[in-house]
């Protein structure tokens, strides 16, 4: 049987047919056009894309030269979501506790911690035409990146994300085929963290306007906090000015990577609530600071309109202390999506 679309064969519609006969070969016209529309034509638009997108992804491997830590498997989480705007951290590998406490780190066991993180956050956009996606960052643990856009080619594979380092190291980019690192991720399913109402409140990223509490100021600080509807949150604070490293990061010092880790918040994890004590708690999965997996960062929480304000409980026992005896609040307003 020769196809409806092929030499001089043609479709025809007679008024005589029977309405079985008209929906049978409409139904069949409408699929051989559909098999002839230019695949160009079928690509995601960005909108779409961005469904697909949106929501925390788990890090399942990570390929290529030097990307394999010498000391356990890298892991971490990537964040879209509704409002442009995403996260992400990844820890190299088994990252022990300071020897003494963080109070009493040495210079080169920050470094160490910083060198071994990354994270930074800021909007997204796409390219469909070229499977890819671009960030633009806001904010990195490593100074001096504002403004810079990392190139990511990607591919999504049911509830797989492969997204391929596209950079080339003197602000171009390259072709797929020349691309040597790979991630791949793994999207979270949707979980309802009660009370679902509460949580639905908190939903969404909200960048910070300020910190208030001693020790606190260091210059300006800016940041984001995401809250999804995995269960998952992400935060990450810049404290004050963090000009780049002199000779690039590659050739920084113990002391420059020192300053960075310093002046860095990142951790992520799920997040839990105590409505009764207007209390939100997040279960830390990964923080740049070392050997915090698994601590719980308990925050008393008000919110008023499109404003968020997160008060620290943790007494630095492991306990946590009253409402009124907190000093370091921080207030964050939502994004719009």
């Amino acid at each position: 049987m020769k196809p409806p679309f092929g030499g001089r064969h043609r479709v025809t519609f007679r008024l005589k047919d029977s309405p079985e006969v008209l929906t049978s070969t409409m139904k069949l016209f409408a699929l051989s056009l559909a098999l002839c529309v230019p695949a160009a034509f079928a690509a995601d638009s960005a909108a779409d894309l961005q469904k697909k997108f949106v929501g925390a992804w788990k890090l399942i491997s990570r390929e290529g030269p030097n990307q394999q830590p010498a000391n356990g498997k890298p892991f971490g989480v990537i964040m879209y979501d509704d409002t442009g705007h995403m996260a992400v951290q990844i820890a190299n590998g088994d990252r022990p506790a300071f020897s003494n406490g963080p109070a009493k780190a040495t210079q080169k066991e920050m470094a160490n911690a910083y060198a071994s993180y990354t994270a930074y956050y800021g909007t997204y956009t796409f390219e469909p035409q070229n499977n890819m996606v671009i960030h633009h960052l806001e904010g990195s643990n490593t100074p001096g990146m504002i403004g810079q856009d990392y190139f990511r080619y990607f591919e999504i594979k049911g509830n797989r994300l492969t997204l391929s380092v596209a950079n080339d190291g003197k602000g171009g980019r390259m072709a797929f085929k020349d691309t040597t690192a790979h991630l791949t991720w793994e999207k979270l399913p949707a979980t309802t963290v009660a009370p679902a109402d509460l949580q639905e409140k908190f939903l969404g990223s909200w960048k910070l306007i300020s910190i208030e509490g001693p020790n606190q100021q260091n210059g300006k600080p800016a940041g984001v906090i995401t809250f999804d509807d995995t269960g998952h949150m992400t935060v990450q604070i810049g404290r004050g000015d963090r000009p780049a490293f002199p000779s690039g990061r590659a050739k920084a010092t113990d002391e420059e990577m020192a300053q960075a880790f310093s002046t860095y918040t990142a951790y992520y994890g799920t997040y839990t609530f105590e409505p009764q004590n207007n209390i939100v708690i997040y279960h830390l999965e990964g923080s740049i600071g070392p050997g915090q997996i698994g601590q719980d960062n308990i925050r008393y929480f008000e919110l008023k309109g499109n404003r968020l304000r997160l008060s620290v409980a943790n007494d630095g026992k492991g306990g946590r202390i009253p409402f009124k005896d907190t000093t370091a609040h921080f207030t964050w307003e939502k994004l719009p999506k």
